[in-house]
């Protein structure tokens, strides 16, 4: 004869019955942390979990909430931190843009050709070599020339 199947249904985050075991167990299944382990009970479980979440398939799919959590923090602080050095960079490339635009405006009118070849140069080492050779140059249209090279090699 079989006996029939009897389930316990345990409420992780109650207050009442139970003793101290029960308490500790439940206690560490709602938060499975190194601080939850309080007795051999809740230790073994707790050397099982880590096994388990340092087999390859599962620790890629294991997350408690609170590295959910980490995890998104980590992702937008280096998302926010990526953001803010583009920005930077931009920043700064556009300030080496207006600083040759400045330079040639003080030796005359910028020809149109001379803003659209600046604007197709990224880098900031690249830019800032543009500058430095502006100094160097006189006629505007040579120095139009030498940046459509500059293009031309990368």
């Amino acid at each position: 004869m079989l006996l029939p199947l009897e389930f316990l249904y345990f409420y992780t985050g109650g207050h009442r019955g139970g003793n101290d075991n029960i308490k500790a167990m439940l206690n560490y299944f709602q938060n499975s942390t190194r601080e939850n382990v309080t007795d051999r009970t809740t230790e073994d479980i707790s050397e099982i979990v880590e096994q388990v979440r340092n087999l390859p398939k599962v620790r890629n799919e294991y997350m408690t909430l609170g590295d959910i959590i980490d995890m998104e923090r980590e992702e937008a602080t280096e998302e926010a931190t990526r953001k803010a050095a583009e920005k930077e960079k931009q920043k700064l490339n556009d300030m080496t843009r207006n600083h040759i635009l400045m330079y040639f405006q003080s030796k005359g009118a910028i020809p149109d050709g001379l803003v659209d070849e600046l604007k197709e140069i990224d880098d900031a080492e690249q830019l800032q070599s543009c500058y430095e050779k502006a100094l160097e140059m006189q006629e505007i249209n040579d120095y139009i020339q030498f940046l459509r090279n500059v293009r031309k090699r990368n």
